[in-house]
């Protein structure tokens, strides 16, 4: 819908239209022919019915209780299947709470199982990496050393 469209169907200027596309967000894209097209809900638009057809489209007559003693045992029989409906939907809506609740309690003790074992594996690699650099800083000494020490041990044991 072009913004003059928009306006004639609203019954408002094209710079009244322009802004109440840009403040309710509506999506606005250009055309092929270079004019900028707008994305209107229709619940925006005023409904018009099609020429030659306006008595088809009468908004029907209220219903009233107690119009009458049929109408009105008939409209409280309405409310009372609709309270029947609305108390079985709530009673649905409520089981529904109840077994996400359940789903939710599951799922957190899954975690927390996890999160242990997760702890606990990266302790043991904390573990293993010390060990792996403590036998690393063994292999960089040169032999040498050590084997004065146990000489030297020797001899005083030997002499002693």
């Amino acid at each position: 819908m072009t913004y003059a469209d928009l306006a004639q169907a609203l019954n408002v200027s094209i710079a009244s239209a322009q802004r109440r596309v840009v403040r309710a967000g509506w999506t606005r894209a250009a055309g092929t022919d270079g004019v900028a097209r707008v994305a209107v809900p229709l619940s925006v638009l005023p409904f018009i019915p099609p020429d030659g057809q306006k008595d088809r489209f009468k908004p029907a007559q209220p219903f009233l209780v107690g119009q009458g003693s049929d109408q009105g045992e008939d409209a409280k029989s309405v409310i009372s299947r609709l309270l029947d409906s609305l108390e079985a939907m709530d009673a649905s809506r409520e089981a529904e709470c109840v077994g996400r609740a359940q789903d939710r309690t599951r799922w957190e003790a899954e975690r927390a199982k996890w999160a242990a074992e997760h702890a606990t594996l990266r302790e043991q690699l904390a573990r293993r990496e010390g060990e792996l650099s403590a036998l690393r800083e063994g292999a960089a000494q040169p032999a040498a050393p050590l084997v004065r020490g146990i000489l030297l041990r020797l001899r005083g044991w030997l002499r002693g």
